[in-house]
């Protein structure tokens, strides 16, 4: 039997981090237990960086999950997730093949009673299979539907708003100072910080609508609504500076992947696919507790460096 109020989050990267502060800081949080599932030799991290972010979660007062994702069974996983209510998977769909259906099995067969699975960023059954780049998360879906015992949601968040810029770069080009955008300048589409992502995720697990919102299908959010000429006029406006425009086809999108698999090609491949990224503002799930989201133009004034 589950532990009652007890959090398992997969995963401490970038979103994973979010979420686990998102969670620690809920004013909800009372006497929940949050624990972070990591490798044991990031547990026990010497370099300095790593051991100080570490502490920070121990400051946070959470606790740490020993287990290695790749090397651990289904059945290892399945002990693990059984003391939890909840497990938040913060481990990438470009992880290994076939370990978002191997942590998915193993929830299910734990009877854990809450699974957000990875499943943040676009609508993948809007995208479907066609692109053959996300299989994984419809099969993933598949599976949880063909279930009845743990309930489930699909966080659609749209793109994670630094995809758009570098690192990244699915849409900025700082270096060459070029700003791309697909087939209409005012084509639009979701975005969403993962910070917000972070809050969002910890509104649904901890607050008064856990079980109105868990739904066994897809959720979904927006950080906010923006197009490629906003894009274009942010960056001209934070920088202070002129950039190229470009329009991009979808064939011209599948043939630069096809040259060089970039997380910035993979991502210019989806805008240009024109599907699985715009949300009906009537489909949107907006807390009952007031969530101030992070627009892209004060995204763009923090994060953009020339």
């Amino acid at each position: 039997m589950s532990i009652s109020r007890s959090i398992l989050v997969i995963g401490a990267g970038e979103l994973g981090t979010y979420v686990l502060q998102a969670l620690a800081h809920h004013p909800h949080r009372q006497d929940t237990t949050i624990s972070v599932l990591l490798r044991e030799s990031s547990i026990n991290a010497k370099e300095p960086s790593k051991a100080e972010r570490i502490e920070s979660f121990r400051k946070l007062g959470i606790t740490f999950t020993p287990s290695d994702l790749t090397l651990d069974s289904e059945e290892k996983l399945a002990s693990i997730f059984t003391e939890f209510e909840v497990v938040i998977c913060c481990t990438g769909y470009m992880a290994q093949s076939g370990l978002q259906i191997k942590i998915s099995k193993a929830v299910l067969a734990a009877q854990v009673p809450y699974y957000i699975p990875w499943q943040f960023g676009m609508d993948y059954e809007a995208i479907g299979r066609e692109s053959g780049m996300f299989d994984e998360q419809l099969d993933v879906k598949e599976l949880l539907r063909s279930q009845n015992t743990t309930r489930w949601l699909a966080l659609a968040t749209g793109f994670f708003t630094s995809v758009i810029f570098p690192p990244v770069g699915g849409l900025v080009d700082v270096e060459n100072k070029v700003i791309y955008g697909s087939e209409n300048w005012d084509n639009r589409f979701v975005i969403t910080t993962t910070k917000d992502i972070g809050r969002f995720t910890a509104e649904i697990v901890l607050g008064p609508e856990r079980d109105a919102v868990f739904v066994d299908g897809p959720v979904y959010v927006a950080g906010d609504t923006v197009s490629y000429r906003d894009v274009a006029n942010a960056m001209e406006e934070v920088t202070g500076e002129k950039f190229t425009r470009k329009l991009f086809t979808q064939k011209e999108a599948q043939d630069d992947l096809r040259e060089n698999l970039t997380v910035g090609n993979i991502c210019r491949s989806v805008f240009a696919q024109g599907k699985g990224f715009l949300f009906d503002p009537k489909d949107l799930w907006v807390p009952r507790a007031p969530l101030e989201t992070t627009t892209l133009r004060e995204f763009a004034e923090e994060h953009v460096r020339v």
